[in-house]
């Protein structure tokens, strides 16, 4: 039984042509149009991939040529290259040397200007320290400067326009001592003696013997100054005690002196009896001169002062 290709039908062994269709029916053992139509298709997809494949091999062998080419060409120039690449590294190598010793000197130097600006500041500092301390131990001796001319005002003697500033007690003393010697006091001297302590001066005048006791004082006077007076007029065999002051006295040592015959004499009664003779050689007259403003402000500043604030 041979089946028809086209429909399918089943005709006798040996028959030509389908019963059915009436198509040719495939002879035994001869190939069916179909697959030879098949078979010839792929005859030429198989000829096409053959033609690319022979083309790729072509590309192939002419890459390789190139390759092969550029191979021999890289390893006769790679020496050549790794050369080069030696020396530039070499020339890094350099420069970052150079760049690394150029960093640690600069390094080094700016650490040693540092030190040297921090030592300088701290020497600035330190004379700083020195000047503002010493400013203002001279600031306050110029202010107790100021202070003892204002208490040498008060405590001076004024007479007229002029105005005699009395430095101490020594002072003071011949101060009035000169004033009893010109106002006719005869005799007049100054009392050493221990046992006479509370007295300075002794004077005479008109047959009477006058103890003078001397108080150079920044405040009124009191009545203790009276006191040792009186005691000092008994130890001297004085007919009159007489207490001078450059300032004032209390309401209570005048009340005393008054009930025991002492004298009192204040700054206004010194001006009274001041003479108009030249005192210098006891006494600095008018203001204190410049060097001896220099000489009270600077004397105690000690040897511990900086030459640079001397």
């Amino acid at each position: 039984m041979v089946n028809c290709p086209n429909c399918g039908y089943g005709n006798i062994d040996g028959t030509r042509n389908c019963a059915s269709c009436g198509d040719p029916l495939p002879v035994a053992g001869q190939i069916p149009q179909q697959i030879q139509r098949d078979l010839g298709a792929l005859d030429y997809v198989l000829a096409a991939k053959q033609g690319a494949y022979d083309s790729l091999c072509r590309d192939m062998d002419e890459k390789r040529t190139l390759l092969d080419s550029l191979n021999s060409e890289y390893e006769e120039k790679l020496p050549e290259f790794e050369a080069a690449l030696t020396e530039r590294l070499n020339k890094i190598k350099e420069i970052d040397d150079l760049i690394k010793d150029k960093y640690e000197r600069a390094e080094a130097e700016y650490q040693e200007r540092l030190r040297v600006l921090r030592e300088e500041a701290e020497k600035e500092i330190a004379q700083s320290r020195d000047v503002l301390r010493y400013t203002a131990r001279i600031e306050s001796l110029e202010s107790g400067l100021r202070e003892a001319q204002t208490s040498f005002s008060t405590m001076s003697i004024n007479c007229g326009k002029r105005f005699l500033f009395v430095r101490d007690v020594d002072d003071f003393l011949l101060c009035v001592a000169n004033i009893l010697r010109s106002g006719g006091y005869c005799n007049v001297s100054q009392i050493s003696d221990i046992v006479t302590k509370n007295i300075d001066l002794t004077a005479e005048k008109d047959g009477i013997i006058y103890s003078v006791r001397c108080e150079f004082s920044l405040k009124p006077v009191g009545k203790d100054a009276v006191r040792r007076a009186l005691d000092g007029k008994s130890s001297c065999g004085a007919h009159v005690a007489l207490v001078v002051s450059n300032n004032n006295f209390s309401s209570g040592a005048e009340e005393l002196a008054l009930d025991e015959g002492v004298l009192l004499w204040n700054g206004d009664k010194l001006s009274s009896l001041l003479p108009e003779v030249d005192l210098l050689s006891y006494l600095w007259e008018g203001k204190i001169a410049a060097d001896k403003i220099d000489e009270l402000l600077y004397r105690d500043v000690g040897e511990d002062c900086p030459e640079y604030l001397r």
